[in-house]
């Protein structure tokens, strides 16, 4: 079913992280108006049709979604960057970070902390030892070399998930090398709070896992402080 222009939303609690999943593939193309001339514009230099339409469908639902906490109207939101090119809104100081995979939306908003979300569907990669060395650091590499073949896959997606999202709390992104991070395999409880002890980047940050990646796409939250919790307002589809 499509969904309706409009969007209510909670009340945002001073401790939450309210997330919003979504499918691209399933969204109104009536938000698209919504869009600026420039997001038009990016649309169109993807090469695959299909690509082009997601990230339209994308940045409107992202649109909505910050429309209804602000009391704002969708188009009228506009965007700048910050360090290292984070997307920031201009007209509220709520922060805000989308994450997508494939045709999933992943979208975390708060009020007065930095955030990050990163969802990772698993794909179809061949040789996830290789591939897994650009991001592991040697202590994360030797645990996971211990891993058996079958456990593999899903060590290293729920890895790389949390730091994309550490990366993008920080506004770094991959302007820092992800085996600079030494955020473990070790797995904690969907929903609770962890952060490292050996990792200085994220003092006073906290993590919190938000998929079994054995279960369905892996998928982190990151964000400021360590007394918020995670309040999942739409859930991820087909979960």
């Amino acid at each position: 079913m499509k969904e309706p222009f409009g969007l209510e939303v909670p009340e945002l609690g001073a401790d939450e992280v309210h997330l919003w999943w979504g499918c691209a593939d399933d969204l109104d193309a009536a938000g698209v108006a919504s869009l600026s001339g420039q997001e038009l514009e990016r649309a169109e230099r993807f090469v695959a049709p299909e690509h082009g339409l997601r990230f339209r469908a994308r940045r409107a639902f992202l649109r909505r979604v910050l429309g209804a906490y602000t009391g704002r109207d969708p188009e009228t939101l506009t965007f700048d960057l910050g360090a290292h090119g984070k997307p920031r809104l201009v007209e509220d100081e709520l922060a805000f970070n989308l994450s997508r995979t494939e045709d999933l939306i992943l979208i975390a908003v708060t009020r007065g902390r930095e955030v990050g979300v990163d969802v990772e569907a698993d794909r179809p990669i061949t040789d996830v030892t290789r591939l897994a060395r650009r991001i592991l650091n040697p202590r994360e590499d030797e645990a996971f070399r211990a891993l058996d073949e079958s456990e593999r896959r899903t060590a290293f997606f729920r890895l790389w998930a949390r730091k994309e999202a550490v990366l993008k709390v920080t506004g770094e992104g991959l302007s820092r090398d992800p085996r600079s991070l030494d955020l473990g395999l070790e797995t904690h409880s969907i929903g609770e709070l962890w952060r490292p002890a050996d990792e200085p980047c994220l003092a006073g940050h906290a993590l919190c896992d938000l998929v079994d990646a054995a279960e369905g796409p892996a998928a982190c939250l990151c964000a400021e402080g360590d007394a918020w919790h995670a309040v999942v307002v739409r859930p991820r589809p087909g979960a």
